[in-house]
């Protein structure tokens, strides 16, 4: 879900914090639903293309393995500027849902 704001634009949200109904957990996400976030993140289809092609889900954001220079470098994030936004952007993500949902539950 995408929310506006008056000063950065389009910033994806991961959930609707005013509509609980709307909670999506991250962690579900698609490769296409994460490629749909890190479109809205960096506004360049080109990051949001490598997103897919290296397959990543909801699943593999929430690994610390993402957060890797490498894997960051892989995915296109070349710039510390990039790095962090996209650290902080994930952080974010899952800080939100848990704030709103609490803690995760673990999945049998």
């Amino acid at each position: 879900m995408l929310k506006r704001t008056r000063s950065t634009g389009f910033t994806p949200s991961v959930v609707a914090v005013d509509q609980r109904e709307d909670v999506e957990d991250p962690r579900d996400w698609d490769v296409q639903r994460v490629k749909v976030w890190a479109k809205a993140l960096f506004n360049d289809e080109g990051i949001a293309r490598k997103f897919e092609e290296e397959e990543i889900e909801g699943r593999t954001l929430q690994s610390e393995r993402i957060l890797s220079d490498s894997s960051m470098d892989n995915l296109g994030l070349s710039t510390i500027g990039k790095k962090d936004k996209f650290a902080t952007a994930v952080q974010d993500l899952f800080g939100k849902f848990i704030k709103f949902c609490g803690p995760y539950k673990v999945r049998g």
